[in-house]
């Protein structure tokens, strides 16, 4: 048996939530700034960022949930398993994917494709919170949403009655989880790429060559 201090990776799973790439349905509000074209050439050079990142982040079991084909060739790289996102709203999405990790795992965390900052460290300390305790860990995002999400137990009230894709995602989610008593951790808070005026965050990274 290993002696080692190193955390049990069958206790973590990590969770990309990721959208199957096409035209005019992915990250559509960039698209006044890149075009159609270019706002999909975007995200697919973001879910392959996350996508290699993930895939060297060796201290979880790690999932790619999928909204659309899971068979499209930009998800073939993925190391670890496959779903199909299943859910009428964002909410139940990341509800029934979580609960499907927990279910097998002690802990579980779920991140997105937009956010360019994230590291195998600010994962870690994620996990790092729900282990000391934490029933729930949130990195915030600037625009009033946030970019992680991790429990060690089922939260589904958290999730329901959220006005998804505005800037009052995060305040109502702090409320519901004020409501339920639930122990939450944040992390300190990062940005995402989702209007034209966020686009300054990649200047000089290869995300916004052709």
């Amino acid at each position: 048996m290993n002696s080692s201090a190193e955390p049990d990776s069958h206790a973590r799973c990590l969770i990309l939530f990721a959208r199957q790439p096409v035209a005019g349905q992915v990250k559509t509000r960039l698209e006044s700034a890149l075009g159609i074209e270019g706002t999909l050439a975007l995200y697919r050079r973001m879910l392959e960022k996350q996508i290699t990142l993930i895939n060297r982040f060796t201290k979880a079991n790690i999932q790619l949930w999928v909204d659309g084909d899971t068979g499209h060739e930009d998800f073939s790289v993925f190391k670890g398993l496959v779903f199909k996102q299943s859910g009428d709203d964002l909410g139940l999405r990341m509800s029934h994917a979580l609960d499907h990790a927990l279910s097998q795992h002690d802990n579980a965390i779920l991140i997105g494709c937009d956010c360019p900052q994230y590291s195998h460290d600010y994962f870690e300390r994620a996990f790092l919170a729900l282990e000391e305790g934490a029933d729930m860990v949130l990195g915030p995002a600037v625009d009033g949403g946030y970019v992680l999400v991790g429990l060690r137990r089922s939260q589904q009230e958290i999730f329901q009655g959220i006005e998804w894709g505005s800037a009052e995602v995060m305040k109502q989610t702090r409320e519901r989880i004020k409501a339920l008593g639930v122990q939450c951790h944040e992390l300190e808070t990062l940005h995402d790429i989702d209007e034209p005026q966020d686009l300054h965050l990649l200047e000089g990274t290869s995300m916004l060559q052709d």
